[in-house]
């Protein structure tokens, strides 16, 4: 499984915002998906070039207690439709895959990525990256890197923080 978008630190220490949102019906979206709030408290997964999100699902959709259990055809009742949410807000930190080749392997970071701004895609498995390619509808900037885990950490710009 490529890495997923996943929150890291605080800076100051603590862990990261959660909670737990409901989201609307229909929604497969998986863990480490991009999150936009859409009506009354609600979250569906963000469309391409995002211009608001919320946060990032720490969990598949549909994957609480009472769904998909295994050898029960019975549908459970008191189930809820609601999903683990790290809130993307001024102070978390995530850590994503950063990739050049639209969707393909991920590229090496460099120092010189430091402060930059990207835009995020999700490939062909639904899974959310930092697309190095897209540098005019940015999403987030990048903080730091691992140049041996081919990752880079980023914060959501301001503008895109969808503030409950």
């Amino acid at each position: 499984m490529a890495r997923v978008f996943t929150p890291q630190v605080r800076p100051g220490g603590g862990a990261p915002e959660s909670v737990s949102v409901a989201y609307t019906t229909g929604q497969t979206f998986k863990k480490g998906a991009l999150l936009a709030y859409v009506a009354a408290g609600t979250v569906s997964e963000c469309g391409a070039d995002p211009t608001l999100v919320a946060g990032v699902a720490l969990e598949n959709a549909g994957s609480k207690p009472g769904y998909d259990a295994a050898n029960s055809p019975t549908v459970f009742t008191g189930r809820v439709q609601e999903v683990t949410m790290a809130r993307a807000n001024r102070q978390t930190i995530f850590t994503a895959r950063f990739v050049t080749a639209a969707g393909g392997d991920p590229t090496t970071p460099t120092q010189t990525l430091i402060n930059e701004q990207y835009g995020v895609a999700k490939d062909s498995n639904g899974q959310w990256y930092v697309d190095g390619d897209e540098t005019t509808a940015k999403v987030v900037e990048i903080v730091d890197f691992d140049a041996d885990l081919k990752i880079v950490y980023v914060k959501f710009l301001e503008a895109v923080l969808d503030l409950p």
